[in-house]
């Protein structure tokens, strides 16, 4: 937690070009005690995990840079994963079974950001087969991206999920579990993911 965050910190702009900036400088919103009075908070709170200083960064501008509001997005954040571990656990990306998905499945996290400085995650199902088509183990594909893109972009406001449905099928939507679905809308609602379809 005491990773000096006045550090620069590199943050690919475009895929190819990169900039190195001194994040209080460049975001005049962020201030240092508001930094530091997350890190006290999370200090006193032993249910939540050890939360380094750049995901703290990405919680505040979620936040609009308001301490009160990140506290309780955090709390959400990490309760609803702990509440439904089918969703933050067993996230080996070398399983066979992440592997299988990874050949079906693309996302990809697109290398700029919208207007509205949100990182786009695009999915698209490259084997449309639905017997290949695992909905708990894809979304944690795409949760796995998304949180990547956060920890190594700490400054976007949020996910947009971009979703090409093309050759989706009721096969496909007959694989939904529905208590899974309503769980992920939940997740969705409370994380700074905003999905697009």
């Amino acid at each position: 937690r005491e990773v000096r965050t006045k550090k620069c910190l590199r943050v690919a702009m475009s895929g190819v070009s990169e900039k190195t900036f001194d994040i209080f400088k460049d975001n005049k919103d962020l201030k240092e005690d508001d930094l530091q009075l997350l890190r006290d908070w999370l200090n006193k709170q032993p249910h939540l995990p050890n939360i380094n200083d750049s995901k703290l960064i990405a919680f505040l501008h979620v936040c609009s840079y308001n301490t009160t509001s990140a506290k309780k997005f955090i709390e959400n954040f990490y309760v609803v994963r702990a509440k439904w571990p089918e969703f933050s656990r067993n996230r080996d990306i070398l399983s066979s079974q992440f592997q299988i998905h990874l050949q079906a499945t693309i996302i990809a996290g697109l290398p700029i950001r919208t207007e509205e400085n949100d990182i786009v995650v695009y999915v698209k199902l490259m084997n449309t087969n639905p017997d290949h088509c695992d909905f708990l183990t894809q979304y944690k594909l795409f949760d796995m991206s998304a949180l990547s893109h956060l920890s190594t972009l700490p400054v976007c406001s949020g996910t947009i999920g971009v979703i090409d449905l093309d050759g989706v099928t009721l096969s496909h939507l007959l694989k939904l579990n529905l208590a899974d679905l309503s769980k992920i809308a939940y997740y969705i609602q409370v994380s700074s993911f905003r999905a697009m379809i």
